[in-house]
């Protein structure tokens, strides 16, 4: 009895899902850089504001990994909230208002929020994992 080896199926993120990450991750970019020069034009060069580059970088680069629809975005975006949290007491601690840190600190708990609530970290995982099983299915026949 002859077996067909049969091409695993990717599963796919509804248009909604797929619009909501791609949409999130390049207004929650737009959002960190603009922190970020933000910080480059108001600030002076001393070591605490040097270090307040972390969080607005590594924003930055979590929601590009969003858009990219990586399956670690929503642990870099966890670890985000951590830094922007840190980084606002920073900033209300020396007398200073600035609502653009303020935004990207409450937009980026929103997104997660909303990830977790379509159960979007599960999709990407199961997406990666298929994505794997369909390159080791086609490595032995190529």
């Amino acid at each position: 009895m002859k077996t067909e080896n049969k091409k695993p199926s990717l599963p796919k993120l509804s248009k909604r899902e797929d619009e909501y990450i791609t949409v999130a991750g390049i207004v929650g970019a737009a959002l960190s850089l603009t922190a970020l020069l933000q910080h480059f034009y108001f600030t002076n060069t001393s070591i605490r504001a040097t270090l307040m580059l972390i969080p607005y970088t590594f924003s930055f680069i979590a929601y590009v990994l969003l858009a990219a629809k990586n399956k670690s975005a929503h642990i870099f975006l966890f670890i985000c909230i951590f830094l922007l949290l840190l980084s606002e007491i920073l900033i209300l601690l020396q007398s200073i208002y600035t609502p653009i840190v303020m935004l990207v600190f409450f937009y980026t708990i929103i997104v997660v929020v909303l990830l977790y609530s379509e159960n979007i970290p599960q999709k990407l995982k199961e997406r990666f994992l298929s994505r794997k099983k369909d390159e080791d299915f086609w490595s032995d026949k190529l």
